[in-house]
């Protein structure tokens, strides 16, 4: 199975249904040969969200009204859309590498053109483009920590890795924008039932191993520790079980975008 390149979902429909302005209720049916997710999630909200995201999905090309619920029939979720893991700085044989995990690319991470996407047609590249990791603030951040890292141990050579547990963006930010309040809701419950997905785990670990595989002092930073899972110690127990993993250093911090690092 080891780098093993797949097509993960090929075929999806969300529904988001409203009831009396009060919840929402998303139906998430993805399937394919090796993978089925069929179910409906209560997505319990504060009624005050509910009509910002009623309006999202009403000016939105990617929605469809129906008499009581919004069809989401786009697919995000296939390979041509992953945003891959890269290595930033790639340093010498001698120097420290540090990986750094992550959750999934959110809106800095995509070039949307919805001026490119006609109604119910296929969703394409030309119209969501994927960028690089970390294209954003988490990004930035994580060049001012290394910056001032450099600065404290007059280190300069050394390389960091970042990888995501899900290379797919599990927001849905680019097609229900940027609020606060409103995404999150569907974002965290569309990552759980992806994330826990035997396949999905499978394939992160087989992009951790491969990053592991080098010459030199590897330390790993988990920076995926938000609420996007039940329990806080979810994905630090997933990590611990992980034999492979037992002779390496984790850390274990709250995410970049929630870093305030300022360089003068």
């Amino acid at each position: 199975m080891r780098g093993k390149n797949f097509e993960f979902l090929k075929g999806g429909i969300f529904i988001i249904e409203v009831t009396n302005n009060e919840q929402l209720k998303m139906k998430v049916n993805i399937r394919n040969d090796s993978l089925e997710i069929n179910e409906v999630v209560d997505i319990k909200s504060e009624a005050a969200y509910v009509p910002e995201i009623l309006e999202v999905l009403n000016e939105s090309p990617f929605f469809e009204k129906k008499a009581d619920y919004y069809e989401f029939k786009v697919n995000p979720f296939q390979d041509c859309f992953k945003v891959h893991d890269r290595i930033v700085n790639n340093a010498s044989k001698n120097s420290k590498r540090y990986i750094i995990i992550l959750e999934s690319p959110h809106i800095d991470e995509y070039e949307l053109k919805e001026n490119k996407y006609k109604k119910g047609t296929l969703l394409t590249t030309d119209v969501l483009k994927p960028l690089k990791a970390a294209n954003g603030e988490t990004g930035k951040n994580l060049e001012n920590l290394f910056s001032i890292f450099k600065f404290l141990t007059n280190q300069k050579d050394f390389e960091y890795v970042l990888i995501n547990r899900v290379n797919y963006q599990t927001s849905l930010g680019s097609f229900l924008g940027n609020k606060k309040n409103t995404y999150p809701i569907i974002r965290d419950n569309i990552f759980k039932k992806i994330w826990r997905a035997e396949k999905v785990q499978e394939d992160f670990m087989n992009r951790l191993n491969n990053f592991l595989e080098v010459d030199k002092e590897v330390i790993i930073i988990n920076a995926s520790t938000t609420a996007v899972d039940v329990g806080a110690n979810e994905f630090k127990n997933f990590l611990l079980k992980q034999e492979n993993l037992q002779v390496y250093n984790i850390m274990h911090l709250n995410h970049p975008s929630a870093w305030n690092i300022e360089m003068k």
